[in-house]
């Protein structure tokens, strides 16, 4: 017996499945990536040459690297800046999408990294997937981190977005945990943040891929400062808004915590 004919549109619908399971295998693999204990990092400067009086922890991209800071000139821009910010102490981590994942990274972070530096002031860095995560983190942590930067952050994609402008903040729906994180980073940019004061800072270039998000964001939420320049999601963009960045940031200079 011979199978019906197969007509154009099916074709169409059956090579549609076929590259969308294609693209989810490749993007599976692509994210299989090892979870180590401690969490892979970098330092600068490595070691401290004083107790620090701020610690700023980096967190990259989704296909990205704690090596990537160190490799775009983040580090060097810091250590070119004046006096005042030269007692930070800057750590950049792996943390890429399996952390997250386990569930278990709050707890590393404190165990891992925080308590190393006990009693002094946190900056989140996020770039990409890691601005998703330093906003993570900030819930997590409200009485350490008083401050986020964070570069073309993810803060979800396009079906997500325009479900959370139909329905807004108190009636969205999540379908998944992704979609609760995602929620509760915004809740944290639009209410959380303004109660409590952390500063908040986002950088992008104008023809970013995530840019439409922060334009989303934006009108919604003016204590968080926004600061574009030309260009798309490319380091080399954020490292030119990081470096506008720290010219334009006062340093503050607190008190040292001393050390045994």
């Amino acid at each position: 017996m011979r199978s019906p004919p197969v007509s154009p549109s099916d074709r169409v619908r059956r090579r549609g499945m076929i590259l969308v399971v294609t693209l989810a295998l490749l993007i599976a693999g692509c994210a299989k990536r090892s979870i180590e204990t401690p969490i892979p990092s970098d330092h600068w400067p490595e070691p401290p040459s004083q107790a620090p009086r701020r610690l700023m922890l980096m967190l990259p991209g989704y296909q990205d690297s704690e090596a990537h800071f160190r490799r775009n000139g983040f580090f060097d821009l810091v250590a070119r800046q004046p006096e005042g910010f030269r007692d930070w102490q800057l750590i950049a981590l792996d943390s890429h999408v399996g952390y997250f994942q386990t569930g278990t990274m709050p707890q590393r972070i404190e165990n891992e990294v925080m308590k190393a530096y006990p009693d002094i002031p946190v900056t989140l860095l996020g770039v990409s997937f890691g601005g998703f995560g330093a906003l993570y983190l900030a819930r997590a942590f409200p009485d350490r981190v008083d401050e986020l930067v964070l570069f073309a952050p993810f803060l979800g994609r396009r079906d997500f977005l325009k479900r959370l402008h139909m329905e807004g903040l108190s009636e969205f729906q999540p379908r998944d945990r992704l979609e609760r994180e995602l929620l509760d980073n915004w809740r944290f940019l639009l209410e959380d943040s303004r109660r409590t004061g952390v500063e908040i800072h986002i950088l992008h270039g104008e023809s970013d891929r995530l840019a439409p998000a922060v334009e989303l964001l934006a009108p919604k939420a003016p204590h968080i400062k926004v600061t574009t320049r030309p260009g798309g999601h490319k380091w080399k963009i954020w490292h030119g808004l990081f470096e506008a960045w720290l010219r334009d940031r006062k340093p503050q200079h607190v008190p040292a915590p001393e050390r045994p």
